[in-house]
């Protein structure tokens, strides 16, 4: 039987934390139109699975399924929360988190193989005696 969802790529972060108090208590997020937010919340999702977007309407509203108008209108009134540098749109505040998850996982793993390698010493050592 297949899952409705997609098998998670032990990789990456399959999530992320959104703190609603950070979001919902920035001013500029309240004074943003429903559509907005909604156009916000979909890139972050977006930028979290799949990274930057063009800085192109046309194919942001293709990968987002909403019109190339709708992205153009839209875009600016969401330009506060948006990390560009002319090519390509990201969310500057997920791709640090993105980044110390990645340095938890390394520590982790790194500190995993040191407990590995102690066992395997003390395994050879009592084997020997």
């Amino acid at each position: 039987m297949s899952s409705f969802f997609p098998k998670i790529n032990q990789q990456e972060a399959p999530a992320f934390q959104e703190y609603a108090a950070n979001l919902l208590a920035r001013r500029d997020f309240k004074a943003l139109k429903l559509e907005s937010k909604g156009l916000l919340w979909a890139m972050r999702l977006e930028y979290w699975v799949n990274g930057d977007f063009n800085d192109d309407a046309a194919q942001i509203g293709a990968i987002l399924g909403v019109s190339t108008e709708d992205i153009a209108r839209l875009l600016p009134t969401i330009s506060t929360f948006l990390a560009t540098d002319g090519k390509s749109i990201g969310f500057e505040d997920l791709s640090n988190y993105k980044l110390s998850l990645e340095a938890k996982r390394a520590k982790q793993s790194a500190g995993g193989k040191q407990t590995q390698e102690k066992k395997l010493i003390i395994k050879q050592g009592v084997t020997q005696s």
